[in-house]
């Protein structure tokens, strides 16, 4: 679920994961069914300069469709909105979120982040044209089941170095789990979707108008409750300040989780399950499955206080990889 703070103070959730990789069909297919008339497309329909080859997959907020860029020749990811119709509110605002992810993935460039193209306006609303890995989710990756723990580990410290360099251009994610972290065929690793991201100079900016609703300019709370509740830290859930260090919880969360195959917190409802890491209620995996040096450094990214955490994502990875061996 990923709550986000509308002007007024309301906050709309949506749910299901972000997105995630998924089989290559028709735009035409009952796969697509969900995505608003608007947003679907078919292999050739043209997007500015870039040419629809296949859907790739659709999440809480957006689609996206593999396509080839007619100018450079190569070909990109094109990311639009999933919902809702245009003209509304709620379509300015995730208008806006994905905006404003264009923006935040610009000031950004490392190995393991995706990179950013270019960002349009197609049938009244904006999309992004990122760069395209050809791979799947950390989450489908580590799936298979001949993926060794040295494998995944190695995965995971990829993707913190990419979290890491956010961190050092004064980026958030808020977001980090495992369906935002992509693995290409050629095992390079990205960490992806910055949409729910908190940048550094957010208090400073201008409220983010958006075309598809001129009417009613997007607030943005930067430290509106966002993200996905397994991997939220405890200031996420209560709506706090957030920082690098609650970063390193949903690492930790997403860590534990690929290592062991069970999350670290459960619960049958947010109540609950913030309750559990309030309590550090932790749901022990199997002896074999997590080194106990290992969850010894995962749990202390997960306590509860932020300033009990590690002083930086560096440090975290650090200390994981030495604690592996």
């Amino acid at each position: 679920m990923i709550g986000v703070e509308m002007a007024g103070g309301t906050t709309m959730a949506t749910s299901g994961t972000e997105d995630t990789l998924l089989p290559a069909s028709p735009a035409e297919s009952p796969a697509v069914a969900h995505v608003r008339p608007e947003s679907r497309l078919g292999r050739g329909d043209k997007v500015d300069r870039y040419d629809v080859v296949d859907y790739v997959g659709a999440g809480g907020m957006g689609v996206v469709y593999r396509a080839r860029d007619r100018m450079l020749g190569r070909e990109v990811a094109i990311k639009m909105l999933r919902g809702p119709a245009p003209g509304t509110d709620s379509c300015g605002l995730m208008c806006s979120l994905l905006m404003r992810e264009a923006q935040t993935m610009a000031r950004l460039s490392h190995p393991n982040l995706i990179t950013v193209h270019d960002v349009g306006e197609f049938r009244g609303c904006v999309y992004l044209a990122m760069e395209f890995v050809d791979g799947a989710t950390l989450r489908a990756w580590a799936g298979a089941p001949a993926r060794s723990f040295r494998e995944r580990l190695d995965v995971l410290l990829a993707a913190g170095r990419g979290l890491a360099a956010a961190h050092a251009a004064q980026v958030v994610h808020r977001d980090f789990k495992p369906d935002n972290v992509l693995v290409s065929g050629q095992g390079r690793v990205v960490v992806t979707d910055f949409g729910l991201a908190r940048r550094g100079g957010d208090l400073d900016e201008p409220a983010v108008s958006c075309g598809c609703a001129p009417g009613s300019p997007v607030t943005l709370d930067p430290d509106a409750q966002v993200g996905t509740p397994p991997y939220m830290s405890p200031e996420q859930h209560d709506g706090a300040p957030v920082d690098a260090r609650s970063d390193q919880f949903g690492f930790a969360a997403s860590a534990w989780e690929v290592l062991s195959g069970s999350l670290p917190f459960v619960g049958g409802s947010l109540v609950e399950l913030r309750a559990a890491k309030r309590a550090q209620a932790l749901a022990s995996p199997p002896d074999s499955a997590l080194p106990a040096p290992v969850a010894t450094v995962l749990r202390r990214a997960l306590r509860e206080s932020a300033s009990s955490r590690y002083v930086s994502m560096t440090d975290l990875l650090d200390r994981l990889a030495a604690a592996a061996g």
